[in-house]
């Protein structure tokens, strides 16, 4: 007898128990709203996050798109991103970290590709990106991400560089607009790209634009993969056959043989490139002002020993 009572007290017991776990459990989800989906984008994963209403509010109502890495919110470094089905609303904001490299990385995430955006103001690209991805090509968002930087890294060294293909132009793809950024974590010059969401490197080494030009084999770290936007178009040909292919493995590989053979640098409003272009009557079409150095002045303009 004494052994059921003591039985029966403790199932009742964790009976009891249960029911204030999940009545707690409810009281807490009631700091959050279910109807809105945060997530952060950090080192190319996508982790869904929990945050109360009123940081949720708050985050909204500053209207901030970049936090340093230590913040009032007490955020981590990431992208994140917060959708409200009940408010209509989409918001993402990045909070910065302790590697710049890292960053870039999440930066990839901003940009899809398409022409959509090309003819804005920097101004309203800000506003616009608190909302959606950019929808732009290599040009403009080169433009885009080097002031950017400036205005958010002031410290980092970044200029827009271009690549020519040698083969015959087929009149779209034909050269590349890229960044090239100057990495103190690595301390070296290494290629960022945007557009396509990837670094370029050889032996996980990250590579140089210089070096990209003289390697083979190359590989890439891809972030954000095949981001394009459907509608992308010009003069009623839509891309989106062409660019499905060229985001592809084998379309990536095509691309880097195609398109990385000339490295052209601007400086000062002239451009600049290594004597041994082989057509150079075609490269002074698109590059009038083009002055040719030898391989020494070259990198001693540009990358004073640090490739």
């Amino acid at each position: 007898m004494v052994k059921i009572k003591y039985l029966l007290k403790k199932i009742i017991g964790n009976f009891l128990l249960r029911q204030i776990y999940f009545l707690k459990k409810r009281i807490n989800l009631d700091k959050y709203d279910s109807e809105v989906l945060i997530y952060k984008i950090d080192n190319n994963k996508l982790n869904k996050i929990y945050l109360e209403k009123h940081l949720i509010n708050s985050l909204i109502s500053n209207n901030q798109l970049v936090y340093e890495n230590k913040n009032e919110f007490d955020l981590k470094q990431g992208l994140y991103r917060i959708f409200s089905s009940s408010k209509k609303n989409n918001f993402q904001f990045l909070v910065k970290g302790n590697s710049f490299l890292e960053d870039m990385k999440n930066c990839m995430y901003l940009f899809a590709r398409g022409n959509y955006d090309n003819p804005l103001l920097h101004e309203t690209k800000l506003e616009i990106l608190k909302k959606r991805k950019l929808i732009m090509t290599c040009s403009s968002v080169s433009r885009f991400m080097k002031l950017f930087i400036e205005h958010y890294y002031p410290s980092i060294k970044v200029r827009i560089i271009y690549f020519l293909t040698e083969k015959k132009y087929n009149g779209y793809n034909d050269g590349h607009t890229i960044l090239e950024i100057y990495c103190n974590e690595r301390e070296k010059w290494i290629v960022v790209d945007f557009t396509r969401s990837c670094f370029y490197l050889k032996n996980n080494i990250y590579l140089s634009a210089y070096e990209l030009l003289n390697v083979n084999k190359v590989t890439t770290d891809i972030y954000n993969k095949f981001p394009i936007d459907l509608r992308f178009q010009e003069k009623n040909l839509n891309y989106i056959f062409f660019e499905e292919y060229s985001y592809s493995e084998e379309g990536t590989k095509d691309y880097i043989k195609r398109i990385f053979n000339i490295l052209i640098i601007p400086s000062y409003n002239k451009v600049y490139a290594v004597s041994s272009i082989k057509n150079l009557k075609k490269v002074k079409k698109i590059y009038p002002n083009i002055v040719l150095l030898d391989k020494k002045d070259f990198l001693d303009k540009f990358y004073k020993g640090n490739i």
